[in-house]
Order: structure tokens, then sequence, then C-alpha cells
């Protein structure tokens, strides 16, 4: 496994696995001092825990995988409330037990090495180790009682996360919506007071309705005098290309157009955009399109879920006042011909047969 990639690890537990090479030692490094760095230790402390992650895992490098490459280490860490435990596993089997339980300094003292085991032995409140089958493994334990430290970030877990609060959003900003939907007296109002609402959380350079060569006339007056809504004959080549698209389409330059076989020269000065489509009923009314001068950041990303919903919405919306519009239409044509009806009846009643005994 590259070291670039996370072991699935239990909750509070960070583990990598790394081949016996120093070059990556410094990138693990400062992994490590990242994940324990937003709590309250001060720059003394992680000075000292830069020295004895370096010193541990430089260890079970030179001296339980002899420096091959072809050999790899386990590197974990763990964060309690009160406590800082750092771990490595190498294929050797260590040092001897009186030198783990009183280490002490070469007695040369321009000596390159021979210190390691003495500085992990005198910053740890607890020094453990165990061997096996697989090896030699040895912890630091550091207790901070008086510091509330947070739990370190677990990738996986983090993501599950991130998806549930971006699906927790879209949920809500969908519960709220349709209850506009329902309260609002027409198409035009509902449409821009949700646009209203989704820029009041997510801010854009902007943001508008383009309507499609397919929409419906009813649509097209009630959305026509609304100052997002952009109509296929006014707006340029360009957007009236991006109103045809049929999929959802999300862009954080110029060139990530291009290798979605998407060319359109005038937006090579827009940042980033994305383009949803709005169908529903099998009618394509047109798009949400939303241009900004920078890219996307991980955080505004999560407002493409929601702005999803609210296209999945206007579509509903345009299609019920289109089927409106079409039952309206039925209506009138149903009481015309009631009305010729009376009339005919009128002018030309209609006699009883005569009665017969057979």
């Amino acid at each position: 496994m590259s070291y670039h990639e996370t072991l699935t690890p239990p909750i509070g537990v960070v583990r990598y696995t790394i081949p016996a090479d120093t070059s990556l030692v410094s990138t693990l490094r400062k992994r490590f001092i990242d994940s324990i760095s937003n709590g309250e230790l001060n720059d003394s402390d992680l000075a000292q825990w830069t020295l004895v992650f370096s010193e541990l895992v430089f260890n079970a490098i030179f001296h339980g995988a002899k420096n091959n490459p072809d050999h790899s280490i386990n590197v974990e860490w763990s964060i309690t409330q009160n406590s800082i435990i750092l771990g490595a596993l190498d294929p050797g089997q260590g040092p001897a037990d009186e030198a783990l339980k009183s280490p002490s300094l070469p007695s040369d003292p321009t000596a390159e090495s021979g210190r390691g085991l003495f500085i992990l032995h005198d910053f740890a409140d607890e020094l453990r180790h165990s061997r096996g089958t697989h090896g030699f493994f040895l912890e630091v334990v550091k207790y901070y009682p008086s510091q509330g430290l947070p739990l370190p970030g677990n990738p996986e877990i983090d993501s599950v996360i991130d998806e549930l609060s971006s699906c927790y959003e879209s949920l809500s900003v969908f519960h709220r919506l349709t209850e506009n939907l329902i309260e609002s007296g027409n198409l035009r109002d509902f449409i821009g007071s949700s646009l209203d609402e989704f820029l009041s959380l997510h801010p854009l350079d902007t943001i508008f309705f383009l309507g499609s060569s397919t929409l419906p006339e009813r649509v097209r007056e009630a959305l026509n005098k609304a100052n997002w809504f952009l109509d296929q004959e006014d707006a340029d080549p360009t957007l009236r290309t991006l109103g045809t698209l049929t999929r959802e389409t999300v862009w954080e330059n110029f060139e990530d157009l291009t290798r979605q076989n998407i060319t359109f020269k005038s937006l090579s000065s827009v940042g980033a955009g994305c383009v949803f489509p709005i169908v529903a009923g099998g009618i394509h009314f047109g798009a949400l399109i939303a241009l900004r001068k920078h890219s996307i950041s991980s955080v505004q990303r999560r407002s493409l879920g929601t702005l999803r919903t609210l296209a999945d919405l206007c579509g509903i919306a345009c299609a019920n006042t289109h089927l409106s519009n079409i039952r309206d239409e039925s209506q009138k044509d149903l009481r015309e011909l009631e009305i010729a009806v009376d009339i005919q009846k009128a002018l030309l009643p209609i006699i009883p047969p005569p009665k017969s005994d057979r």
C-alpha cells in the first residue's frame, strides 16, 4: 500500500504503511504534527513531538528494516482527551529489554547515532513495546491531563459526515422550497424567492434561469419579466449552447470545460460555473446556470447538491404551470362544447319518439 493511502482505522486511530525509505518520513511527520496542532499544545510541545516522531520512525527504518525499501514499516497515532500515543512497527526484533528500561547516551558525544532510544524514554510518560511474528512494536505515550485534546481526523469518517451534512442541507432546502411552491401565487414568485434564498446561503457572482427553445409559451410569459430569466432569443451563442445541455455540467476553469469536450471561448474569462438542466414531465424547460469568477472550493461544492434540488423543483413548478394551462384550455373547450350543445337544443329541440304498444 502506498504511504499516501490510509489503512482502514477504528475511530480515533490513524495508521500508515510506508516503505523503509527515509525520504518519506517528512511527509508523514507533517501529517502527524498537523493532527496534534489543533489543540492547546504550544510550540515547545510540537517541537518535542517532531523530534520524537523522527527518532521513532528513523529507528524503525534503520534498525528494524535495515534501511531496505523492500521492507515496510507501520506508523500509527491516536489522540484521546488527555493523551497522545505514537507507535511504529518494524520487521526487526528491537533492542534488548535492558536497553529499553534504562537507555543511555553514547560515550562519544560526537557520535552521529545512539541517542534515539534515550530521547524517547526521557520524553515519554510510558514507553510500551512488544515482539511478535510481525516484528517489533514500540509505542510512545504522553499524557496531558489538564488539556482537552481534539480527537484526530479520520478521512473515512470525515467524508461520511461531510456527505451527510450535504444531504441534510439539500433535504432542508427541499422542505423549505416545497412549502414555497405550495404557498406561492405564481411560478415567477416561487423561482424568484427560491433563488434569493439560495444566494443568501451560497453567494455567487451570478445565477439565472435560461429558457430552452422548447419552453412552453405560457411558462415563457410567466417568467419573461424576471431579471433572473434569460430567453433563448436574447442569449448570446455561448449561453444559448449552455442552455441546450441535458446533462449536469460543473467546471473549475476553462481547461475543465475543454476536458469535458465543451469549448466555449467566451467563457474563458469565467473562473468556474455549473449547469443544471431543468427537465420535468418529458419537457426540457431550460437550465439553471451559475457562474463565478473564482474556482469552486470544497465548501462551495456542497452547494451543488442544493442547486440540484432547486433545479428539480423549478422543473416541477414549470411542469405544473404548463399542465395547468393545458387543463384550463381543456376546461375552456369543454365549456364551449356545452354551450354549443345548449344552443343546438334550443334551436332544434329533440322530439320524443311516439309511444307504441310494441
